[in-house]
């Protein structure tokens, strides 16, 4: 399970600490997908994809083009 990271907190040893934890703990997600069982999608492929579908929808809907 992935924690928040306080955004509160000032740059400093503890931010530096809670920075650290957070990018180790979403380093040790499995996560195993398979794109028909030709090559494996890792989370930064799939957050990608998902990112450039949002952006597209947004372009379009501010456009008014239709898909």
């Amino acid at each position: 399970m992935v924690n928040e990271m306080d955004t509160n907190l000032l740059p400093g040893e503890n931010y530096k600490q809670q920075r650290l934890l957070f990018n180790h703990q979403v380093q040790k997600l499995k996560f195993d997908l398979d794109a028909l069982e030709m090559f494996p999608i890792n989370l930064e492929t799939l957050l990608s994809i998902l990112i450039t579908t949002a952006s597209y929808l947004l372009l379009f809907s501010q456009l008014n083009l239709t898909l």
